[in-house]
């Protein structure tokens, strides 16, 4: 008796684990994606994302002076009869990205092309101060 007591009790705290550890996964997921890499390319920031997968309209992008933000939300249908054995694909996550240099965020362009997206900004002019 006291055996399966046991099992049951060591097979609750397991499944509650497993469960606790797939929320911080996908916590820890949604906060490293997307991947990206910052260049600076003839006086221009280019910003490269790879969002595979999604949809133009899915994507929203802001940039302001200091930062540039991706935020996806997308729906993963796969249909009501449908047993999800492994999920590792997020509905949705939010990156803000600390940009290295000032830019000129009004003349801001983007794309999205092939599950890329790229965001090219101007690199906004240094003033220069007169010591004295």
């Amino acid at each position: 008796m006291v055996e399966t007591w046991l099992k049951f009790f060591t097979e609750d705290i397991k499944n509650d684990v497993e469960k606790l550890m797939a929320e911080r996964r996908k916590g820890f997921f949604e906060s490293v994606l997307p991947p990206v890499d910052i260049v600076e390319i003839d006086n221009n920031l280019v910003i490269t994302a790879d969002l595979p997968g999604l949809r133009k309209e899915d994507i929203n992008v802001e940039i302001s002076s200091a930062y540039l933000k991706i935020q996806v939300n997308r729906k993963i249908d796969y249909g009501e009869k449908s047993l999800v054995h492994v999920r590792q694909r997020p509905e949705r996550f939010y990156k803000r990205i600390l940009l290295p240099v000032n830019v000129e965020e009004e003349k801001a362009t983007s794309k999205y092309e092939n599950g890329v997206l790229t965001v090219t900004v101007p690199i906004g002019k240094a003033s220069k101060i007169k010591v004295e």
